[in-house]
């Protein structure tokens, strides 16, 4: 061959790979070759040793290595975790626009870094479970090198991110497996039964997992007051900003009204999606009913379930829908059948995390970032509020306020809890009464009417804002 010289054939290979040397280089060290049985080609790799005796003892192991790819029917020396990676983020099949830009950042940050090309083979329970401990001191790190530190950086890593990251490596390797690239996804483990970081959330050295906290009423209801001024009485020229501001307010307002989850149950909605009917306890209640196929995804539903998702809307969040209409038609938004209900400032969807985002920084500013029984809303003790507290308040509400038992509360937020009576419920809250839901604050035959704001009665401000009332 013209551009390497002292070729060995291994003998133990049966004539598929040899080991040579380069010429007119400087270190003079031993390659390997290995012609490869799938696909055309040779395998390439400097063994970078001027030892024979080495050399042959590297090759003989990739050799082996070699094999048991083709045995499983896995591209050998193809499988770089960074160059897989790069596939995974074309062809991964990511449908959101916000968790894409997640998975982007957490590689480019931390798994570029730390992973580079190893073999996604050689990735197994013991290598992340290192990864999670130099996540942990990256930023002490970069700060004891003296390192640039963006703003929006956490030195110690929460729970939510080491789980997250185990989320994004998992469907990573599950899509290697897909793709043919492995075998078999390796078993990791989750954060918490990781001994070091439990230690460190029993004694709260790290934020852990948050299953939500259900704001009193009282408190709830001056949140909501607040939250109203700073949609309506701020002060901007801004159309944009305006936007920004009721639609966070009126997001708030109809998942607490709905139950619907503040993700894409809500951010899909389009007003296709939204139905009027007349109450027939009262000729001015009107009842609004939320159907799609973007509920929550559970692996225990039928695939003929496909994500259906039904809510009824109580009296009041027909009124807050309708005031939210108003406002967009004023904004000069349009709100046609196929339009979001909460459209961005392109009037494309708005993401959810924009609103959660959002919802944070009132709160942080107010000082009521946090809940606690005996400090009330504050910002030091207590667990965070967030957007889905809204949903965990009404969950709360409706057992105490409004006397519903726990299968129709089950029913009418599509929780996991009592599963075996979930598709009766969901038949009766459609086709029975369905203003025992709209109603859902109140107990017996006392209904809970709201009120509009100019005077006029809900039906004409229903009807003035385009909404056509069914009758039943």
């Amino acid at each position: 061959m013209g551009y390497f010289e002292d070729k060995t054939i291994l003998d133990w290979s049966d004539g598929r790979a040899f080991i040579y040397r380069l010429k007119r280089t400087v270190k003079n060290n031993w390659h390997i070759r290995i012609k490869r049985t799938k696909g055309e080609g040779y395998y390439r790799k400097a063994l970078k040793t001027t030892n024979k005796a080495f050399a042959m003892r590297m090759a003989y192991d990739i050799w082996i290595k070699m094999l048991v790819a083709e045995e499983l029917q896995v591209p050998f020396g193809m499988n770089g975790f960074s160059t897989l990676f790069a596939r995974f983020l074309k062809q991964g099949g990511i449908s959101s626009k916000g968790r894409r830009t997640r998975i982007e950042d957490t590689y480019n940050n931390y798994f570029s870094e730390y992973f580079g090309n190893i073999e996604v083979m050689k990735i197994n329970d013991g290598l992340f479970r290192k990864y999670l401990e130099w996540r942990r001191d990256y930023w002490t790190r970069r700060e004891q090198l003296g390192g640039s530190l963006p703003t929006t950086y956490k030195k110690v890593p929460t729970y939510a991110t080491y789980h997250t990251e185990r989320q994004m490596i998992m469907q990573f390797l599950n899509w290697c497996v897909m793709k043919d690239y492995l075998h078999k996804a390796p078993i990791i483990s989750r954060p918490e039964k990781i001994d070091w970081i439990k230690t460190a959330i029993d004694n709260d050295g790290i934020g852990k997992k948050q299953t939500g906290v259900a704001v009193p009423y009282r408190e709830l209801q001056r949140i909501r007051g607040k939250l109203r001024h700073y949609a309506y009485k701020t002060v901007d020229n801004s159309p944009i900003r305006e936007l920004a501001r009721l639609r966070v307010y009126y997001f708030c307002m109809i998942c607490y009204a709905s139950l619907l989850r503040p993700t894409t149950e809500m951010t899909e909605l389009k007003w296709k999606h939204v139905t009027i009917e007349q109450s027939k306890m009262n000729e001015d209640a009107f009842i609004g009913i939320i159907s799609h196929n973007y509920g929550k995804y559970k692996s225990t539903k039928k695939v003929t379930d496909e994500r259906k998702r039904t809510a009824i809307l109580s009296y009041a969040g027909v009124k807050h829908l309708m005031e939210w209409r108003k406002q967009l038609k004023r904004l000069n938004r349009p709100v046609g059948d196929d339009n979001y209900i909460f459209p961005d400032y392109k009037d494309d969807k708005c993401e959810s995390h924009l609103m959660g985002r959002t919802f944070q920084l009132c709160l942080k500013n107010w000082g009521w970032r946090k809940y606690d029984d005996d400090e009330g809303l504050n910002m030091k003790v207590g667990t965070n509020i967030t957007i889905y507290s809204w949903r965990h308040s009404a969950l709360t509400s409706m057992i105490v306020l409004g006397k519903k038992d726990i299968g129709t509360v089950a029913t009418q937020s599509d929780t996991s809890i009592l599963q075996l009576s979930k598709t009766y419920y969901r038949e009766f809250m459609l086709q029975g009464d369905k203003d025992k839901w709209a109603n859902r604050f109140a107990e017996g035959a006392r209904i809970h009417l709201p009120k509009t704001n100019s005077g006029i009665t809900l039906r004409s401000a229903l009807e003035k804002t385009g909404f056509k009332i069914e009758k039943i």
